[in-house]
């Protein structure tokens, strides 16, 4: 993950995302992974997932190059200094998810955060 647009002052820092003020939130991320990869992903909020809520969307495909994609939208309430990251599950060990997941599945991932609302 990089952090190609800082201006409201998140921080980005080992795969983790520091919230920089309070307020509600759409969160998406979508992770790319090798079509054979039986790994799973979730939002976590301070080492918690996050819990689906009303308006949450969520879909698992193949992507046109063969690559399998997991992509999901939810709203959710956060507090200034929260740390929100997008966790794997499964595969060799529970990890964070940051330029790889693993020695053998090349991940890509994109986590947006937008404040929607105080």
């Amino acid at each position: 993950m990089s952090n190609a647009d800082n201006s409201l002052g998140f921080l980005l820092a080992g795969g983790q995302v520091t919230v920089p003020a309070s307020g509600i939130y759409l969160i998406s991320y979508r992770v790319t992974t090798a079509q054979a990869s039986e790994v799973s992903f979730i939002i976590r909020r301070n080492g918690a997932n996050i819990t689906a809520s009303a308006g949450t969307s969520s879909s698992a495909d193949s992507a046109g190059d063969g690559n399998a994609f997991s992509m999901v939208t939810s709203f959710t309430r956060l507090v200034a200094g929260d740390i929100v990251d997008i966790f794997r599950t499964g595969g060799i060990a529970d990890q964070f998810l940051q330029s790889f997941a693993d020695g053998t599945t090349t991940v890509t991932g994109f986590l947006t955060l937008v404040k929607i609302a105080d």
